[in-house]
């Protein structure tokens, strides 16, 4: 016999899942951030280049935007691509699949 999931389980979990998809306003550089597993990981490589352990929403607002500021700087793979494909199509360039961070 199976054991049935609790709605407080479900509750749980809904809130859970609300608090790990928050959406967040950057004031400086006037945009806005959905925080989902992508950002999560990006947090956590944040963390280990600073050597911090602190959740973000324990951050005050300063120590927020500076981890903004970080993240316009440090792209993910996923932005990095969205931007080369917004540059070359309007360069008029074709687009490879191709990125390097080497610069020849």
């Amino acid at each position: 016999m199976m054991a049935a999931a609790l709605p407080q389980d479900d509750r749980n979990h809904e809130n859970r899942q609300s608090e790990n998809n928050r959406r967040y306003y950057d004031k400086r550089h006037k945009d806005y951030h959905n925080w989902d597993s992508n950002e999560d990981r990006s947090y956590q490589r944040y963390q280990t280049e600073h050597h911090q352990r602190r959740a973000f929403v324990h951050l005050n607002s300063r120590q927020q935007s500076v981890y903004w500021s970080w993240r316009h700087d440090n792209p993910d793979n996923r932005q990095r691509i969205a931007l080369c494909i917004w540059v070359t199509s309007r360069c008029g360039w074709k687009f490879t699949g191709r990125i390097s961070n080497k610069s020849h």
